[in-house]
C-alpha cells in the first residue's frame, strides 16, 4: 500500500529535495550531458528519487504530479527532513 501526495501539497520540501538530488548527481550540467548520451535525465531523477527518498514520482501529462511513499510515516519523515 502506498501513500500518495500531490507535489503541490509539499512543493517547498519537494524543491529542496530535488535540488539536493541534482547536486548529489553531479549538477544540472552533468545531468544534461548524460541525457545527451541516451539516458533521459528524467529517468535518472525518477530512479534516484526512489533510491534516496523512497518516493516514487508519478507523472500525469508528461510531468510529475504525485509522490508515492511507502506509508504516511515515510511521508512525514520526508517533510521533517526537508522543511
Amino acid at each position: 500500500m502506498t501513500y500518495r501526495v500531490e507535489i503541490n501539497d509539499c512543493l517547498t520540501q519537494f524543491h529542496r529535495a530535488h535540488e539536493a538530488l541534482i547536486d548529489s548527481l553531479g549538477g544540472s550540467h552533468h545531468l544534461a550531458r548524460t541525457s545527451l548520451r541516451g539516458q533521459s535525465h528524467w529517468q535518472m531523477m525518477e530512479q534516484n528519487w526512489k533510491l534516496k527518498y523512497n518516493a516514487d514520482p508519478v507523472g500525469e501529462n508528461g510531468s510529475w504530479k504525485y509522490l508515492d511513499f511507502a506509508s504516511e510515516q515515510h511521508y512525514t519523515m520526508f517533510i521533517l527532513k526537508w522543511s
